[in-house]
C-alpha cells in the first residue's frame, strides 16, 4: 500500500510538473523576446568580430518587435520575417524566416548572446548548418555585434 501511494504521489508531482513547465517556459519565451525588442545597429564584423567598430557590412537598423524582424543597411532594406527563439539551448537559438522583401521564403538559424544593451548574433546562410561559434564566414555565415539604439532615437 505504502508503494502504491508513493508510486501515485509520485506520479501526481510529474503530471504537475508538465502542466506548470510550458506555461513557464511560454512566460520565459515572452520575457526573453521583450528584452530583445528595440532598434538595434552595428557591423557584420569580420571574423570573430576583433573590431566591432567596422565590417564587412553595416546595419542602419535592425528592428525587433514581439513577433516580427526587419534590417537594412544605408541603401536597402533587406525585408522583414517572423522568428523563432529555443531557451534551451545554449548558446540560445534566434531563427528568422523571411516573409517579404529579398529574404521572403528563406529560413535562417543563427545563435546569440544578449549582454545588457548589446547583441551578438551569428546566422548561416540558408541551408547551411547552425552556427556553432561566433564568427563570419564567407558564404557560411555572419556574424553581428550590434547595439541598442536609445529609445529617443528610435523610429
Amino acid at each position: 500500500m505504502r508503494a502504491w501511494i508513493l508510486a501515485t504521489g509520485a506520479a501526481g508531482v510529474l503530471v504537475t510538473a508538465a502542466a506548470i513547465l510550458p506555461a513557464a517556459s511560454e512566460e520565459g519565451e515572452a520575457a526573453e523576446r521583450k528584452k530583445l525588442e528595440g532598434t538595434w545597429q552595428g557591423y557584420v564584423v569580420n571574423g570573430r568580430g576583433e573590431r566591432t567598430d567596422r565590417g564587412v557590412a553595416k546595419l542602419t537598423e535592425l528592428v525587433i518587435t514581439g513577433d516580427t524582424i526587419r534590417a537594412r543597411d544605408d541603401k536597402l532594406s533587406f525585408g522583414t520575417g517572423t522568428y523563432k527563439l529555443n531557451l534551451d539551448s545554449n548558446p540560445r537559438h534566434l531563427d528568422p524566416t523571411g516573409t517579404e522583401g529579398q529574404v521572403k521564403g528563406l529560413a535562417f538559424t543563427g545563435i546569440y548572446t544578449l549582454e545588457g544593451d548589446t547583441l551578438k548574433w551569428c546566422v548561416a546562410n540558408p541551408r547551411k548548418p547552425r552556427p556553432t561559434e561566433y564568427r563570419t564566414q564567407a558564404a557560411v555565415q555572419f556574424y553581428m555585434v550590434l547595439k541598442r539604439k536609445p529609445a529617443d532615437n528610435q523610429r
